[in-house]
């Protein structure tokens, strides 16, 4: 069994973070930290390839946000510009 720990980070600050097994899905860990974290200063969402989904980076878009996220095999369509 393994942990994973899972931050959001704006400029110098912590905003959220949260801690997780490491077989859970990461896509539960950004839910949490979304709802957790202050974005208002945020332009960009960086997050790893465990969170390629269509609901994420549409969640990210629609709130004004540019989602930089790198995509998977199974992952969402090569988009453009997301």
């Amino acid at each position: 069994m393994s942990t994973q720990i899972h931050v959001g980070l704006s400029g110098r600050f912590l905003r959220s973070a949260c801690l997780s097994e490491g077989q859970r899905s990461d896509m539960k860990a950004f839910t949490e930290l979304w709802i957790k974290g202050n974005g208002r200063k945020v332009s960009y969402i960086i997050a790893d390839k465990g969170v390629d989904f269509f609901d994420v980076r549409k969640l990210i878009r629609d709130s004004g946000k540019s989602p930089v996220i790198p995509p998977t095999k199974r992952g969402c369509l090569h988009r453009h510009s997301t």
